[in-house]
């Protein structure tokens, strides 16, 4: 079934206008790192620590590992000749290398800065890194990571959206891209690329990508996802439900 999948989602690319592709959460760690101890620690420490779930991005990116990273360039080797946007809920950029410049919008933001930028350059800054790479690699607990802290003792966190105070707007360039380009999309045949989309964010991806299967007369929906790969009955006429991790579906092809 695997093959069919991926020659059928091929077909749709080759024959649409327009190639409108959303990463979800499956691409934030791949499922062998999901499987790995580190991976099961992280998660509860983070879990007994919710207000640290900012730094779950951080980890993210660096676990991107090679069938993480395979998956990315057998993606977008499909789309290097098609007009394309990507909007990811992924908070793991390793797959930016791989796609067009100003092609993409991460509105859920990642681990690229603090919510205060300039505390980025700082040596307080380069400890707290230092301390989260000791603790990935389990040689000091979680109380033990050094946290960037301000005059008044509060910790600093990556700007993103499990930060508490996200500041959206260094987003908000590429949403505006993003929004413009999607007008574009009506009347024409549009291939709709839903891959690993779960709830957590359904308003970035899922719910727009049913109303445009919906909508659109001429578009084709991919719905990837381990276990929330089900159809609507709205959009189930001119969509394809695949029951597969994303990042497996893409990995080897």
């Amino acid at each position: 079934m695997k093959i069919q999948y991926i020659e059928e989602i091929k077909k749709s690319i080759e024959e649409a206008n327009l190639v409108v592709v959303g990463l979800g959460e499956e691409w934030n760690v791949s499922p062998d790192t999901q499987s790995s101890s580190i991976y099961q620690t992280v998660m509860s420490d983070l879990k007994a620590h919710p207000e640290y779930q900012w730094l779950l991005p951080y980890f993210y990116y660096k676990w991107t590992d090679d069938k993480l990273q395979q998956a990315y360039k057998n993606l977008f080797d499909l789309l290097k000749d098609k007009n394309y946007f990507v909007v990811a809920t992924t908070t793991n950029r390793g797959f930016v290398p791989f796609v067009r410049e100003d092609r993409f919008v991460m509105p859920c933001g990642t681990e690229e800065y603090m919510l205060n930028e300039e505390l980025s350059k700082s040596m307080e800054y380069t400890r707290f890194v230092e301390s989260l790479e000791a603790y990935k690699k389990g040689e000091i607990s979680f109380e033990g990571i050094q946290f960037v802290k301000n005059e008044a003792g509060e910790v600093i966190p990556f700007n993103n959206i499990f930060a508490p105070g996200y500041k959206e707007e260094g987003y908000l360039p590429q949403w505006s891209k993003y929004m413009s380009w999607l007008q574009g999309t009506m009347n024409r045949k549009v291939c709709l690329l839903e891959l690993g989309a779960g709830l957590q964010f359904p308003s970035v991806i899922r719910f727009p990508f049913e109303k445009m299967a919906y909508f659109n007369q001429k578009a084709t929906c991919f719905r990837v996802h381990r276990t929330l790969y089900q159809l609507t009955e709205e959009m189930a006429e001119r969509s394809v439900s695949v029951p597969m991790h994303a990042v497996e579906l893409f990995e080897d092809m």
